[in-house]
């Protein structure tokens, strides 16, 4: 499935930039390549967010530095866009609806056994929450509320210590740990 290849190869991308000591180009070319042929459009997020953070926060060349704090203003504005017009595609068809849904489900789910979920796997008791419309669509997308429908607080807080003390570590840690609550929610 094209989009779990997507999430695959984002991790991978951010693994490489952020914590590896050695950054590759080739790898980091093939990754954005293979992102590419994904049609993800997450995917296409991510590696359009994370070269950007890269090339500003960890790069070391003060000159791509002081060139790129001039022109930041336009990249912003530009991903920005980019990204707003990425996300508005993907909301108006039936998968953005679907992640709408699956949010929606799973929070549902959540506020009815808020600490321990329904049960580990219990997706026939989700499933009766899923929206009609939703006969041939009846995954869940997002891994956060999938811990938090079917496990509640009692196996998600984990998750989140873990995250809250890596964006408490050090600068490359933190940026990757972003990117990976970002590919965690979506």
């Amino acid at each position: 499935e094209a989009p779990m290849y997507a999430l695959h190869l984002s991790l991978a991308l951010i693994i490489e930039l952020f914590l590896r000591k050695e950054t590759s180009k080739t790898r980091t070319i093939l990754l954005i390549g293979t992102i590419i042929t994904t049609f993800s459009t997450s995917g296409y997020l991510l590696a359009i967010v994370a070269l950007c953070v890269y090339e500003f926060f960890v790069l070391g060349n003060h000159r791509w530095k002081r060139i790129l704090l001039l022109v930041s203003p336009i990249v912003v504005i530009g991903v920005a866009q980019i990204s707003f017009s990425l996300l508005s595609s993907k909301l108006e068809n039936l998968s953005g609806l679907t992640r709408i849904d699956d949010f929606k489900v799973c929070w549902e789910v959540f506020k009815i056994y808020p600490l321990f979920g329904a049960g580990f796997d219990n997706y026939r008791l989700v499933q009766g929450y899923m929206s009609t419309w939703r006969q041939n669509s009846l995954g869940i997308s997002s891994s956060l509320m999938m811990a938090l429908s079917y496990c509640g607080l009692y196996l998600t807080v984990p998750y989140i210590v873990c995250m809250v003390r890596g964006i408490l570590s050090n600068k490359n840690i933190r940026i990757f740990t972003l990117f990976l609550i970002f590919l965690w929610i979506i």
